[in-house]
């Protein structure tokens, strides 16, 4: 038996058509209506390797602990394998 997982995307219509959204910005999408913050990866020495808006993502493509990204975040970790990370500031 295989599980089967729909997936749902967000449909926009507009003037009577319908309008799906890519599978980037669904999530993205999703995320932020969950409360999603986006935040900064660099390495220690600053260099600059992106900006992700979900932690698990961000663990999936640098092959890093998304446990460890949570406690970096929130100040209970400096570092993760090299890497530093910080919340984007949203005014």
């Amino acid at each position: 038996h295989t599980a089967y997982r729909r997936q749902r995307h967000m449909c926009i219509r507009d003037r009577g058509m319908r309008t799906y959204l890519s599978d980037e910005e669904n999530l993205r999408t999703h995320c932020i209506q969950r409360g999603a913050k986006p935040f900064f990866v660099q390495t220690k020495e600053g260099k600059y390797i992106g900006e992700w808006l979900n932690q698990s993502g961000c663990a999936r493509e640098l092959n890093l602990n998304k446990g460890h990204i949570n406690r970096c975040l929130h100040g209970k970790r400096k570092s993760h394998k090299g890497y530093t990370f910080t919340y984007k500031d949203i005014e």
